[in-house]
């Protein structure tokens, strides 16, 4: 059953890049995949009230998907790109560019492999309170994410993690183990590669 790997794309502040992507194994056309991956990725952003432009600033925008197939050893072969721009609608400030909110994916495996994250863009500053996200935000992103994940199982896929070396428990690398659940973390996490090559400015002072 081929594998493939799906990447939401977007930008900070009209520039500095930002992605986040999932694994998924299925009897799937790659191209079929792309659509309906960039349709679940939509409704996951635009869905009324719930989706999560509703909870970002317009300087968070979603500008594409790519799907691609995957070889035997999870390297990248063929890709299918599609074009999206999806800005946030919260008119407060973002939070900073390395700020992001967790989805954790899950597997029966209670292990430091059992688990994958997708690290999405950063929220506005109003979705935080006494230094969380608001239960609200928390419940709201749960319920688009349900619906997100449920789309791409009803297209034939299944979400999976991979391990790129062998396990001691004798587990052969590249084994895969299929995803069963998810959950969405109220506490906001760093995500220092984003943003580790923007050059800081910097004030002088003297001695």
């Amino acid at each position: 059953m081929p594998n493939f790997r799906c990447q939401i794309n977007g930008t900070l502040g009209g520039s500095l890049p930002w992605s986040t992507a999932l694994h998924v194994s299925g009897a799937i056309a790659e191209g079929t995949l792309s659509t309906d991956f960039t349709t679940a990725t939509t409704n996951l952003w635009t869905t009324e009230t719930d989706g999560l432009q509703n909870f970002m600033s317009a300087d968070v925008v979603v500008t594409g998907t790519l799907v691609t197939t995957l070889n035997a050893t999870m390297h990248q072969t063929t890709g299918t790109e599609a074009t999206l721009d999806i800005a946030g609608t919260d008119d407060n400030a973002s939070l900073p560019w390395n700020i992001s909110e967790v989805v954790t994916l899950r597997s029966p495996q209670r292990t430091k492999w059992g688990h994958g994250r997708m690290f999405l863009p950063p929220f506005a500053e109003d979705q935080i309170v006494a230094h969380v996200i608001k239960s609200a935000t928390c419940t709201a992103v749960a319920g688009v994410f349900d619906t997100f994940f449920a789309a791409l199982v009803a297209a034939g896929t299944t979400p999976f993690i991979y391990n790129e070396r062998p396990r001691k428990d004798g587990t052969p690398a590249y084994t895969v183990t299929n995803l069963t659940y998810f959950d969405f973390s109220n506490k906001p996490a760093q995500q220092r590669r984003r943003v580790s090559k923007i050059v800081p400015g910097r004030t002088l002072g003297t001695f």
